[in-house]
């Protein structure tokens, strides 16, 4: 049985919680403190309506392992699993100072070419790690790319949010293993970033993720997402890249074809013809 959560959800864990520093539809996020290292962290907690449900309970679980599995400097570290006081479990993950991809566009309104190309990078390279693990994310957006400030003045991207992210199992695309989630008929992600085939509730796998970063990649150099355009039947892709960014196209037309076997196979693929 749930029972209420007091003033500090994690009261009587190893963590004590300073700040709510976020909110979403699965869970509360946290900036806590380790009580022995005095060190911080962040916490995501379900939330207690959802504590009780076996599918949002797996779901966090399902992220932490994930998290735990894919090691990576692009993608936020996992620190802990637990259970607060109230019966909630939650995930503990490595704190960073900076902001949201989301909240520097609504900033600077769009990036330089070769700062958008340098953090989508990072973000291919983040997701051919989570690939290779048998991970798909399928929610990637500017909201869940953090721009960590480092020591140095520079920022680097950290993957957030793995809440979405499926278990996969291998399947042949063009000659190769590669991970396949297997649920269908659900529509997991966000409205503007979502696949073709993800908006159909059709089977995903990890070119639904390609699809996403090139979306982000166009929405970084551009200032907004692409527009298709639908002309007596034929669907077409309208980029409005500035002209700077025009040597990209090609890579951007590949990387968000409609259909998954005109993509990019891999993240690697996308990487390896992006500019250095």
């Amino acid at each position: 049985m749930t029972r209420a959560s007091s003033a500090d959800p994690l009261r009587g864990t190893r963590y004590r919680a300073l700040q709510r520093i976020g909110v979403g539809s699965m869970g509360e996020v946290f900036l806590v403190e380790h009580i022995d290292l005095e060190r911080r962290f962040v916490a995501k907690l379900l939330r207690l309506q959802h504590a009780e449900t076996p599918e949002y309970v797996a779901r966090l679980q399902r992220e932490a392992r994930a998290l735990g599995q894919i090691a990576h400097p692009n993608v936020v570290g996992v620190a802990d699993f637990d259970f607060a006081p109230d019966g909630r479990p939650f995930i503990v993950m490595e704190y960073f100072e900076g902001r949201t991809l989301a909240d520097e566009l609504r900033s600077r309104g769009s990036l330089p070419v070769g700062e958008a190309v340098g953090y989508s990078k990072e973000v291919l390279s983040a997701l051919a790690a989570a690939h290779a693990k048998g991970v798909v994310h399928r929610d990637i957006k500017p909201q869940n790319l953090f721009l960590h400030a480092r020591p140095d003045g520079r920022s680097t991207i950290k993957v957030l949010d793995f809440g979405a992210a499926r278990d996969t199992q291998g399947v042949a695309i063009s000659g190769r293993s590669v991970p396949l989630a297997t649920g269908t008929g659900a529509i997991i992600g966000t409205l503007g970033y979502l696949s073709p085939e993800a908006a159909d509730g059709c089977r995903v796998d990890l070119r639904a993720d390609i699809y996403a970063a090139g979306l982000v990649l166009a929405v970084m150099v551009s200032g907004h997402l692409p527009r298709h355009r639908n002309s007596n039947g034929r669907v077409t892709l309208d980029l409005d890249l500035p002209d700077k960014a025009r040597k990209l196209a090609p890579a951007l037309l590949k990387a968000l074809a409609l259909l998954p076997e005109h993509r990019f196979q891999s993240a690697d693929e996308f990487i390896a013809v992006l500019p250095s």
